[in-house]
């Protein structure tokens, strides 16, 4: 996995994380009070995991470890999958059911999702979304304290024309 790729799936394991939560609204309203909601959502994504870093080394004798893993970021090693199982579910990627008769690598996700018509808009509207693709990759992340977050690589198709579009992780 080249660094432009760990550093986005490690922006989403941030941003998806419900125990960062807290963080984000400090770093939004301590650093980026006067910017749009657009321009502080585009400015927080880049820039959120090493203020997260910093700010957790200033506060890291209070914090869990889930946290200071978290905070440090994910190890350049990591482990890819053909098949992964989940709650009982089995998930094939696209490439490895290739001979197989049955199929499992397509995935259903709905996600809250937050839509600005332009770069001046104020009032973004924000409502659930659900995509259908194809999974074509199984990364498990390795973090400090032995912690791992296992996301899934998918190639989307919008539900209006059609077409596929690749997003970088969704799980």
């Amino acid at each position: 996995m080249d660094e432009d790729t760990r550093t986005k799936a490690h922006q989403y394991v941030l941003t998806n994380c419900q125990a960062v939560e807290h963080y984000k609204e400090i770093i939004i309203s301590q650093e980026y009070p006067h910017l749009s909601d657009w321009h502080r959502d585009n400015v927080h994504n880049k820039q959120f995991p090493s203020w997260f870093e910093n700010q957790l080394t200033l506060d890291g004798n209070l914090l869990c470890e889930d946290l200071k893993a978290l905070a440090q970021g994910p190890q350049k090693v990591y482990t890819s999958y053909k098949k992964f199982i989940v709650n009982g579910f089995r998930f094939h990627t696209k490439k490895s059911e290739a001979t197989r008769k049955t199929q499992n690598s397509g995935v259903i996700v709905t996600a809250e999702t937050r839509s600005f018509s332009s770069t001046r808009d104020n009032n973004p509207i924000t409502g659930d979304i659900t995509y259908h693709g194809t999974l074509t990759d199984i990364i498990e992340l390795d973090y400090l304290f032995d912690k791992r977050v296992v996301l899934f690589k998918c190639d989307w198709v919008e539900q209006r024309g059609k077409k596929k579009r690749e997003r970088l992780y969704a799980y």
